[in-house]
């Protein structure tokens, strides 16, 4: 007896969480209002799962700086860094990055990008495959880490790190950059183990856009 009502509560909880994500799935379908400031872009995630136990959550675009004069190139042992000031005190869904895959390498070759503290500690982590991207043509990629990483404090400066494989090429990648200051932050490069530095000019910034989670 005690099996068969614990069955019909997981029956029940599951019910009502989907109801709720139908519901929350119908108001973001209408067309959306004005954006504030750099609020421009929501996106759903799933609501919940057979259980009723993943709670929805939605990825909301707090930080961008779409510019970019120039490059840097990402490969083998070499790590390219954009310092950011948190927005607010959450999670990171996912970042969007401006990159040119400019040698040809195995298709199951990974990029990586990691959420890291100016410590080097990593509090979230994702990939893409290269064969993904096209040659040669500069695209926005988008990396989701859903909501499921550390969680950034409002106010503290964060690094978003990206890198290959030690066994592509040293040129196999391009992260696209401005070289004027556009947010409160850096662009930043180091090879293997060595420590991260400023890419010169001074202020430099990565093209890049940041979601996080609510």
């Amino acid at each position: 007896m005690t099996q068969t009502r614990l069955r019909v509560a997981r029956l029940i909880i599951a019910l009502a969480a989907s109801a709720v994500c139908m519901m929350l799935l119908a108001v973001q379908s209408r067309p959306a209002q004005a954006a504030v400031e750099d609020v421009t872009s929501v996106v759903a995630r799933p609501c919940a799962d057979e259980e009723g136990t993943e709670a929805a959550a939605t990825c909301i675009l707090r930080l961008r700086q779409p510019l970019a004069d120039t490059y840097s190139y990402f490969g083998e042992k070499i790590f390219l860094g954009q310092t950011f000031v948190a927005p607010q005190g959450r999670r990171v869904c996912k970042v969007d990055l401006l990159l040119t895959k400019h040698q040809n390498v195995l298709f199951g070759d990974p990029v990586l990008a990691q959420i890291q503290t100016l410590g080097g500690a990593v509090l979230d982590s994702t990939f893409i495959p290269s064969g993904i991207m096209p040659l040669g043509v500069p695209a926005w990629q988008t990396f989701n880490f859903g909501c499921d990483g550390g969680d950034l404090i409002a106010g503290q400066t964060y690094r978003l790190v990206i890198f290959s494989r030690p066994n592509t090429p040293r040129d196999a990648f391009q992260w696209h950059h401005n070289s004027a200051s556009v947010i409160t932050g850096q662009a930043q490069r180091k090879y293997d183990l060595g420590a991260f530095n400023n890419i010169a000019p001074l202020g430099s910034d990565f093209a890049f856009r940041l979601y996080m989670c609510y």
